[in-house]
Protein backbone atom coordinates (compact mmCIF):
# COMPACT_ATOMS: atom_id res chain seq x y z
CA UNK A 1 0.00 0.00 0.00
CA UNK A 2 1.42 3.31 -0.90
CA UNK A 3 2.27 5.72 1.76
CA UNK A 4 -0.10 8.97 1.59
CA UNK A 5 1.04 12.05 3.70
CA UNK A 6 -1.27 14.01 5.75
CA UNK A 7 -0.53 17.44 6.12
CA UNK A 8 -3.23 19.79 9.02
CA UNK A 9 -3.28 23.30 9.05
CA UNK A 10 -5.91 26.29 9.76
CA UNK A 11 -6.61 29.58 8.70
CA UNK A 12 -9.29 32.71 8.90
CA UNK A 13 -9.41 34.84 5.47
CA UNK A 14 -6.68 36.75 7.05
CA UNK A 15 -3.35 34.20 6.74
CA UNK A 16 -5.18 32.65 3.47
CA UNK A 17 -2.28 33.91 0.92
CA UNK A 18 0.75 33.04 3.63
CA UNK A 19 -1.12 29.54 4.05
CA UNK A 20 -1.28 28.98 0.19
CA UNK A 21 2.15 30.07 -0.16
CA UNK A 22 3.73 27.71 2.36
CA UNK A 23 1.63 25.12 0.85
CA UNK A 24 2.84 25.79 -2.50
CA UNK A 25 6.67 25.69 -1.12
CA UNK A 26 6.24 22.82 0.59
CA UNK A 27 5.04 20.78 -2.87
CA UNK A 28 8.07 22.36 -4.73
CA UNK A 29 10.13 20.67 -2.78
CA UNK A 30 8.90 17.29 -2.75
CA UNK A 31 9.17 14.06 -5.36
CA UNK A 32 5.80 12.85 -4.31
CA UNK A 33 3.29 15.95 -3.94
CA UNK A 34 0.91 13.51 -5.90
CA UNK A 35 0.98 11.39 -2.62
CA UNK A 36 0.06 14.74 -0.05
CA UNK A 37 -3.70 15.18 1.48
CA UNK A 38 -3.49 18.36 2.85
CA UNK A 39 -6.32 19.01 5.50
CA UNK A 40 -7.39 22.38 6.19
CA UNK A 41 -9.95 24.14 8.81
CA UNK A 42 -11.35 26.92 6.77
CA UNK A 43 -12.41 30.06 9.27
CA UNK A 44 -13.45 32.63 6.67
CA UNK A 45 -11.19 31.75 3.36
CA UNK A 46 -12.46 34.50 0.89
CA UNK A 47 -13.70 32.73 -2.50
CA UNK A 48 -10.87 34.28 -4.69
CA UNK A 49 -8.41 32.09 -2.36
CA UNK A 50 -10.11 29.24 -2.33
CA UNK A 51 -9.38 29.49 -6.02
CA UNK A 52 -5.98 29.77 -5.54
CA UNK A 53 -5.79 27.33 -3.35
CA UNK A 54 -7.33 24.54 -6.04
CA UNK A 55 -4.72 26.20 -8.67
CA UNK A 56 -1.85 25.04 -6.29
CA UNK A 57 -4.00 21.22 -6.38
CA UNK A 58 -3.88 20.89 -10.05
CA UNK A 59 -0.33 21.78 -10.64
CA UNK A 60 1.77 19.26 -8.00
CA UNK A 61 -1.80 16.79 -7.68
CA UNK A 62 -2.34 16.73 -4.34
CA UNK A 63 -5.79 16.94 -2.48
CA UNK A 64 -7.18 19.13 -0.98
CA UNK A 65 -9.91 18.92 2.49
CA UNK A 66 -11.58 21.93 3.55
CA UNK A 67 -13.24 21.68 6.83
CA UNK A 68 -15.93 24.02 8.29
CA UNK A 69 -14.60 24.32 12.48
CA UNK A 70 -17.10 24.19 15.17
CA UNK A 71 -17.33 27.61 16.51
CA UNK A 72 -19.05 26.78 19.70
CA UNK A 73 -15.81 24.73 20.01
CA UNK A 74 -13.71 27.35 20.94
CA UNK A 75 -16.10 29.53 23.16
CA UNK A 76 -14.25 29.80 25.87
CA UNK A 77 -11.04 29.77 24.78
CA UNK A 78 -9.28 33.58 25.44
CA UNK A 79 -9.25 35.33 22.54
CA UNK A 80 -6.74 38.52 22.29
CA UNK A 81 -5.11 41.01 19.86
CA UNK A 82 -2.24 38.13 19.63
CA UNK A 83 -4.13 35.04 19.79
CA UNK A 84 -7.47 34.61 17.59
CA UNK A 85 -10.01 31.80 17.51
CA UNK A 86 -7.64 30.59 14.27
CA UNK A 87 -4.69 29.71 17.01
CA UNK A 88 -6.98 26.58 18.17
CA UNK A 89 -8.41 25.27 15.06
CA UNK A 90 -5.97 22.79 15.58
CA UNK A 91 -7.80 21.03 18.63
CA UNK A 92 -10.86 20.99 16.45
CA UNK A 93 -8.68 19.15 13.40
CA UNK A 94 -7.35 16.56 15.70
CA UNK A 95 -10.39 15.94 16.86
CA UNK A 96 -12.26 15.63 13.48
CA UNK A 97 -9.95 13.37 11.33
CA UNK A 98 -9.57 9.17 11.47
CA UNK A 99 -6.13 9.32 10.24
CA UNK A 100 -2.77 7.80 11.99
CA UNK A 101 -0.65 10.43 11.55
CA UNK A 102 -0.48 13.92 10.63
CA UNK A 103 2.15 17.10 10.26
CA UNK A 104 0.53 20.06 11.69
CA UNK A 105 2.19 22.74 10.40
CA UNK A 106 1.54 27.04 11.02
CA UNK A 107 0.67 29.24 8.08
CA UNK A 108 3.50 31.52 8.60
CA UNK A 109 6.14 29.15 7.06
CA UNK A 110 8.44 28.23 4.05
CA UNK A 111 9.29 24.97 3.77
CA UNK A 112 12.79 24.42 1.91
CA UNK A 113 13.04 20.45 1.92
CA UNK A 114 11.57 17.34 1.74
CA UNK A 115 9.35 17.04 4.68
CA UNK A 116 8.71 13.35 3.96
CA UNK A 117 12.01 12.19 5.58
CA UNK A 118 10.47 14.27 8.70
CA UNK A 119 7.25 12.72 7.85
CA UNK A 120 9.21 9.11 8.00
CA UNK A 121 10.91 9.27 11.11
CA UNK A 122 10.22 6.92 13.89
CA UNK A 123 8.34 8.34 16.87
CA UNK A 124 9.10 5.88 19.69
CA UNK A 125 5.88 5.94 20.85
CA UNK A 126 5.65 9.70 21.62
CA UNK A 127 2.20 11.24 21.10
CA UNK A 128 4.36 13.94 19.15
CA UNK A 129 8.18 14.81 17.80
CA UNK A 130 8.72 18.67 17.94
CA UNK A 131 11.34 21.22 17.61
CA UNK A 132 12.87 22.65 20.77
CA UNK A 133 11.57 25.85 21.63
CA UNK A 134 15.08 27.70 22.04
CA UNK A 135 14.07 30.97 22.17
CA UNK A 136 11.00 30.58 24.83
CA UNK A 137 12.66 32.31 28.46
CA UNK A 138 13.69 29.84 31.39
CA UNK A 139 12.15 32.06 33.35
CA UNK A 140 9.06 31.06 31.76
CA UNK A 141 9.69 27.73 31.77
CA UNK A 142 10.30 27.44 35.79
CA UNK A 143 7.01 29.34 36.53
CA UNK A 144 4.97 26.70 34.46
CA UNK A 145 7.25 24.39 35.84
CA UNK A 146 8.74 23.07 32.59
CA UNK A 147 12.43 21.82 31.85
CA UNK A 148 12.30 22.21 28.04
CA UNK A 149 9.09 23.05 25.92
CA UNK A 150 8.12 22.86 21.69
CA UNK A 151 7.56 25.15 19.77
CA UNK A 152 3.96 23.43 18.59
CA UNK A 153 3.97 25.46 15.23
CA UNK A 154 5.06 22.20 13.82
CA UNK A 155 4.16 19.09 15.14
CA UNK A 156 4.24 15.51 13.70
CA UNK A 157 1.09 13.83 15.18
CA UNK A 158 -0.07 10.06 16.33
CA UNK A 159 -3.00 10.84 15.96
CA UNK A 160 -5.02 7.54 17.62
CA UNK A 161 -2.77 8.42 20.73
CA UNK A 162 -3.52 12.09 20.59
CA UNK A 163 -7.59 11.20 20.62
CA UNK A 164 -7.08 8.21 22.88
CA UNK A 165 -5.67 10.57 25.27
CA UNK A 166 -7.70 13.38 24.46
CA UNK A 167 -5.02 15.72 24.63
CA UNK A 168 -7.31 18.55 22.83
CA UNK A 169 -9.61 18.39 26.03
CA UNK A 170 -7.34 18.20 28.61
CA UNK A 171 -4.85 21.05 27.05
CA UNK A 172 -8.11 23.06 26.03
CA UNK A 173 -9.10 22.69 30.14
CA UNK A 174 -6.24 23.87 31.18
CA UNK A 175 -5.92 26.47 29.83
CA UNK A 176 -9.44 27.37 30.94
CA UNK A 177 -8.10 27.21 34.25
CA UNK A 178 -4.31 28.47 34.20
CA UNK A 179 -5.39 31.95 31.98
CA UNK A 180 -3.47 34.23 33.33
CA UNK A 181 -0.22 32.08 33.84
CA UNK A 182 0.62 31.42 30.19
CA UNK A 183 2.34 33.80 28.15
CA UNK A 184 1.63 31.30 24.81
CA UNK A 185 -1.87 30.04 25.58
CA UNK A 186 -2.10 27.08 23.58
CA UNK A 187 1.75 26.32 23.30
CA UNK A 188 1.92 26.13 26.75
CA UNK A 189 -1.03 24.02 27.81
CA UNK A 190 0.15 21.57 24.95
CA UNK A 191 3.68 21.51 26.52
CA UNK A 192 2.43 21.00 29.84
CA UNK A 193 -0.20 17.81 28.76
CA UNK A 194 2.14 16.58 26.62
CA UNK A 195 5.73 17.03 29.14
CA UNK A 196 6.36 13.70 29.24
CA UNK A 197 5.30 12.33 25.53
CA UNK A 198 6.89 14.38 22.97
CA UNK A 199 10.70 13.89 21.33
CA UNK A 200 13.04 16.14 19.90
CA UNK A 201 13.80 16.28 16.73
CA UNK A 202 16.41 18.00 14.88
CA UNK A 203 16.30 22.16 14.71
CA UNK A 204 16.19 22.54 10.91
CA UNK A 205 12.63 21.08 10.99
CA UNK A 206 11.56 24.42 12.77
CA UNK A 207 13.85 27.20 12.60
CA UNK A 208 12.55 30.22 14.05
CA UNK A 209 13.27 33.00 11.43
CA UNK A 210 13.70 35.76 14.50
CA UNK A 211 16.74 33.87 15.87
CA UNK A 212 18.75 35.60 13.63
CA UNK A 213 17.92 38.73 15.86
CA UNK A 214 19.85 37.54 18.81
CA UNK A 215 23.20 38.54 17.32
CA UNK A 216 21.89 41.83 17.08
CA UNK A 217 20.85 41.99 20.88
CA UNK A 218 17.10 41.50 20.49
CA UNK A 219 16.05 38.18 22.15
CA UNK A 220 18.30 35.43 24.06
CA UNK A 221 18.16 31.64 22.90
CA UNK A 222 18.56 28.72 25.16
CA UNK A 223 21.26 26.20 24.04
CA UNK A 224 20.67 23.70 26.72
CA UNK A 225 19.26 21.15 24.34
CA UNK A 226 20.66 21.56 20.90
CA UNK A 227 24.51 23.09 21.21
CA UNK A 228 25.24 26.86 20.26
CA UNK A 229 27.49 25.37 17.67
CA UNK A 230 24.43 22.88 16.12
CA UNK A 231 21.38 25.68 16.30
CA UNK A 232 23.58 28.26 13.97
CA UNK A 233 24.73 25.18 11.46
CA UNK A 234 20.70 24.49 11.19
CA UNK A 235 19.86 27.89 11.21
CA UNK A 236 21.97 28.24 7.80
CA UNK A 237 20.62 24.95 6.25
CA UNK A 238 16.92 25.28 7.30
CA UNK A 239 14.59 23.16 5.58
CA UNK A 240 10.95 24.40 7.36
CA UNK A 241 11.89 28.55 7.89
CA UNK A 242 8.77 29.93 10.59
CA UNK A 243 8.29 33.50 10.86
CA UNK A 244 7.24 32.89 14.75
CA UNK A 245 7.45 36.97 15.42
CA UNK A 246 4.46 38.96 16.97
CA UNK A 247 6.15 42.07 15.28
CA UNK A 248 8.13 41.28 12.16
CA UNK A 249 6.61 39.19 9.20
CA UNK A 250 7.90 39.25 5.82
CA UNK A 251 4.50 40.15 3.70
CA UNK A 252 5.01 43.50 5.06
CA UNK A 253 7.19 45.50 2.85
CA UNK A 254 8.13 47.75 6.32
CA UNK A 255 9.31 44.54 8.37
CA UNK A 256 12.72 43.59 8.09
CA UNK A 257 12.10 40.01 8.95
CA UNK A 258 15.23 37.11 8.70
CA UNK A 259 14.34 34.64 5.44
CA UNK A 260 12.04 37.56 3.72
CA UNK A 261 13.86 36.37 0.54
CA UNK A 262 12.71 33.02 0.60
CA UNK A 263 8.97 33.95 1.35
CA UNK A 264 8.86 36.50 -1.42
CA UNK A 265 10.70 33.61 -3.84
CA UNK A 266 7.91 31.47 -3.67
CA UNK A 267 5.03 34.58 -3.68
CA UNK A 268 6.36 35.09 -7.05
CA UNK A 269 6.03 31.54 -8.17
CA UNK A 270 2.31 30.93 -6.58
CA UNK A 271 -1.23 31.89 -7.43
CA UNK A 272 -0.54 34.76 -5.21
CA UNK A 273 1.91 36.43 -6.60
CA UNK A 274 -0.18 39.56 -8.46
CA UNK A 275 -1.45 40.36 -3.94
CA UNK A 276 0.41 43.88 -3.20
CA UNK A 277 2.18 44.60 0.13
CA UNK A 278 -0.95 45.47 2.14
CA UNK A 279 1.71 48.35 3.70
CA UNK A 280 3.06 49.47 0.54
CA UNK A 281 1.50 52.82 0.37
CA UNK A 282 1.15 55.98 2.55
CA UNK A 283 -1.67 54.62 3.95
CA UNK A 284 -0.44 51.58 4.29
CA UNK A 285 2.68 52.51 5.87
CA UNK A 286 1.10 54.76 8.51
CA UNK A 287 -1.23 51.47 9.59
CA UNK A 288 1.26 49.31 9.73
CA UNK A 289 3.62 51.70 12.51
CA UNK A 290 0.15 52.49 13.91
CA UNK A 291 0.18 48.51 15.00
CA UNK A 292 3.49 48.80 16.12
CA UNK A 293 2.78 51.09 18.56
CA UNK A 294 -0.43 49.64 19.64
CA UNK A 295 1.11 46.23 19.99
CA UNK A 296 3.65 47.00 22.22
CA UNK A 297 1.39 49.05 24.24
CA UNK A 298 -1.06 46.26 24.44
CA UNK A 299 1.80 43.58 25.11
CA UNK A 300 3.16 45.23 27.89
CA UNK A 301 -0.27 46.48 29.46
CA UNK A 302 -0.98 42.73 29.26
CA UNK A 303 1.92 41.43 30.64
CA UNK A 304 2.15 44.03 33.61
CA UNK A 305 -1.83 43.22 34.58
CA UNK A 306 -0.51 39.46 34.77
CA UNK A 307 2.06 40.44 36.85
CA UNK A 308 0.26 42.12 39.09
CA UNK A 309 -2.91 39.15 39.44
CA UNK A 310 0.54 36.67 40.10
Amino acid sequence: MTTRYNIGCATDKNYAQHLGIMLYSLMTNTKYSELFDIYIVDGGILPEDINRFKRVATKFGCKLHFLKPDRTYFEKLKIFEIYSEATYYRYFLLDTLSIDKMLYLDCDMIIEGDVTELYNINQEGNIISASYEVLCPVKHLEKINLTKSFNAGMMLINCKKWQEDKISQKAYQYQIDNEYLLEYPDQDSLNIILQDTWQIVPYRWNVIARLGLVKYGIGNADFRFYSKEEILKEYNNPQIIHYANRLFKPWFWLDPSPFKKNYLHYKKLSPWSDVPFSDQSFMGVLKRIQYYFSFVFKYLKRNNFNSSVN
